[in-house]
């Protein structure tokens, strides 16, 4: 299925058709793009279509022109915490990186960064795995020390991909971290570069062994905010090869941008039709809550994530 894609600051301008014949795209028109996952056991649910999903954006059911499963190139970017209470940890996740990158496809694209109260992007996105592969090696075998400072390091995140061309590749960042941090948590301006950059973050949470005065950080309700999720987990190896296939197996859902006022909080709710639920009765859906109507410069409509609810 192939569709060109123009992004802008999570709207999305579709310029073809989807091969599917009860599917039909008209150039230029603006859709909402919605990241979800779906999940039952612990497990991706495969197979899903458009009849699977009820989308409401202020209340209000929206037509869904699509949805697909696998279908977009990702660009990932890992993102490593290498302050001293995480040797262990990013030694395990070393270990599997190999088979952890068995998950991407074809034409995805990775990114390797490290952080502790600095950022350094080791590796810019590139299709070469094996580079990827290499740097890791690198990363786990050179000392660990330093403060943590996990919101400059997505703030920074968010740059690396706001310097990409925009493209119908969806965008995620992968965290493997503690969670600890005695900077300031200063989440709404982190929230609102990586709206802006339209990405999704997950978080793999280890067991801390930091002895250092921290201030609490709630990376779920980080992650929630952009449609992502954080798991914790005491075998990180295991844990990392299971993120990565769940940030791959997820659903794009487009619908018609619905009309709007400059700066308008919106919301938007997805959940499975029934007759989904009926065949998932466990199943639970995350996707991004909400977001914000805004121009473009007169150029495109443009849509921007509210700040959490």
């Amino acid at each position: 299925m192939r569709i060109a894609v123009l992004l802008l600051l999570g709207a999305v301008v579709v310029a073809a058709s989807a091969q599917e014949p009860d599917v039909t795209f008209r150039t230029g028109v603006s859709l909402v793009r919605i990241d979800t996952q779906v999940m039952q056991g612990g497990r991706p649910v495969p197979g899903l279509t458009k009849d699977d999903f009820v989308l409401y954006d202020q209340g209000a059911p929206q037509p869904i022109n699509y949805v697909a499963a696998d279908q977009e190139p990702l660009d990932l970017l890992l993102l490593l915490d290498v302050s001293d209470s995480m040797r262990d940890a990013i030694k395990a996740v070393n270990s599997v990186t190999g088979k952890a990158l068995e998950q991407l496809k074809e034409g995805d694209r990775v990114a390797l960064a490290r952080f502790t109260s600095q950022f350094s992007l080791v590796v810019p996105f590139t299709e070469e795995l094996s580079k990827i592969r290499t740097a890791s090696e690198v990363i786990a075998a050179q000392d660990f020390s330093g403060g943590t400072d996990i919101i400059r390091a997505l703030e920074e995140s968010a740059a690396a991909f706001q310097s990409e061309k925009r493209t119908a590749r969806r965008r995620a960042v992968l965290m493997i971290t503690d969670g600890k941090a005695p900077h300031y948590f200063r989440d709404e301006d982190a929230m609102r570069r990586l709206w802006a950059a339209d990405v999704v973050v997950h978080a793999l949470l280890v067991k801390s062994k930091s002895k250092e005065s921290s201030l609490p950080i709630d990376m779920p309700k980080l992650t929630d905010a952009t449609g992502g999720e954080a798991i914790r987990a005491d075998q990180p190896g295991a844990a990392f090869e299971e993120l990565m296939e769940r940030v791959r197996r997820r659903y794009t859902i487009l619908y018609p941008l619905p009309a709007g006022t400059a700066e308008q909080q919106r919301t938007v709710r997805v959940e499975l039709s029934e007759a989904a639920k009926k065949r998932y009765p466990k199943a639970t859906v995350r996707a991004r809550r909400g977001y914000v109507w805004s121009p473009d410069a007169g150029t495109s409509d443009t849509l921007v994530p509210p700040a959490p609810m």
